[in-house]
């Protein structure tokens, strides 16, 4: 049927009630959401290579038939060893996989498939490919999408949803003027869209990403600029008055980089002011956002102030909370107290953190968009971080 961003996505084929309540876990609920959860990697079943010419502990896709039904085995520890080789006429591969007990059905003799994983070398010089990835021989050579999941979401499931969606939907309309998409050398969002989920090759997945990004950054300065304009005339009561930066490095067991200093230097100059600050805080993964925006947090925790830390999904909203209370327990910061609060948190359980936040027992508050919903009271709010 015919459907578009505002399609509940319990209306896919194969979802239902259930399976959406697990991927409203993921921050996806509608057609829209899902088409904007984008995937985390890229597997390249696009270039095929024989067996003989697949490169040793490099990931690579292999076509070939099943020369015979898998053999199982127990082995020590009760796992379940099941073997077979498979050949393309040329060369000979073994594969090996650990406690599928369906691999039997999956793998007929005879039949032709396509094959995604590691080659590596067993103890007797032999070739083998450990738990590949499995498609059917008929299908078409491309690249695939690897998706952020969860036990109830596989990537799998997302990939088979995200293609039903697209196939649903006609073309994605385009809110960039056309004059900004030429003077930029941008694709339409309905391409960039349908390439960063199924790109008809890397560079089509080049072009899509320029564009996601542009149209990320270009959104956020519009609303940094309206922001701006309606409140340049705002004070504010939460300043910091008393810096304890040094005292917060002092604490770590590294010395933080230049970049990150200046990071938390100008955030900290914003704070000190008297005016609101909006602050963009842009970084590569590993480059240390989250250590300025521990430093931010310490600094408001030691000046009676209370911070906010919302993340998109449930999953990284947990990831975070768990680094926090990492770095909090390890540099012994014990007036600091971190509560999680997410949608899939019990009625009990909300309103003893419901509590904790109105009382200020807990200064910390990281989850999702549950963070702001109107039962949560804070107290002495003065750092939020998005």
């Amino acid at each position: 049927f015919i459907m578009d961003f505002s399609t509940e996505i319990q209306y896919l084929k194969g979802v239902g009630p259930a399976r959406a309540e697990a991927f409203s876990k993921l921050g996806v609920d509608t057609v829209g959401a899902l088409l904007r959860f984008y995937p985390r990697a890229y597997e390249d079943w696009s270039r095929v290579v024989p067996i003989r010419e697949a490169p040793v502990d490099t990931e690579c896709c292999i076509r070939a038939v099943v020369s015979y039904t898998p053999s199982k085995i127990r082995i020590p520890g009760g796992r379940l060893l099941s073997k077979t080789s498979v050949t393309d006429g040329i060369g000979i591969l073994n594969l090996v996989f650990f406690n599928n007990k369906f691999i039997d059905s999956m793998l007929k003799e005879g039949e032709e498939y396509l094959f995604f994983g590691k080659i590596t070398v067993d103890k007797h010089g032999i070739r083998q490919m450990v738990s590949p990835l499995i498609s059917k021989g008929e299908d078409k050579d491309r690249i695939r999408p690897v998706y952020p999941q969860t036990a109830d979401v596989s990537s799998k499931l997302t990939e088979k949803c995200t293609m039903q969606a697209l196939k649903g939907c006609k073309e994605i309309p385009d809110f960039m003027p056309s004059e900004i998409l030429e003077k930029n050398d941008l694709c339409s969002l309905d391409y960039a869209i349908r390439n960063i989920h199924f790109p008809e090759s890397f560079e089509s997945l080049d072009r899509a990403r320029k564009r996601l990004i542009f149209d990320e950054l270009f959104i956020l300065q519009l609303g940094l600029l309206s922001i701006k304009e309606r409140t340049g005339e705002e004070k504010t009561e939460m300043v910091i008055k008393n810096d304890c930066t040094e005292e917060f490095y002092h604490r770590l067991p590294f010395s933080p980089t230049r970049a990150q200093k200046r990071a938390v230097f100008e955030a900290l100059s914003d704070m000190k002011s008297g005016e609101p600050m909006n602050r963009l805080l842009q970084g590569d993964v590993g480059s240390g956002k989250t250590l300025v925006a521990a430093a931010l947090i310490y600094n408001a925790a030691k000046n009676g102030m209370q911070s906010a830390f919302m993340a998109p999904t449930e999953v990284l909203a947990r990831q975070h909370f768990q680094a926090m209370e990492k770095l909090l327990e390890e540099q012994n910061i014990d007036f600091c107290h971190p509560v999680l609060l997410t949608g899939s948190d019990t009625a009990k359980e909300k309103r003893e953190k419901y509590k904790l936040i109105a009382s200020k027992e807990a200064n910390l508050v990281i989850g999702t968009h549950a963070l702001i919903q109107e039962k949560v009271v804070y107290c002495d709010l003065g750092l939020v971080i998005t």
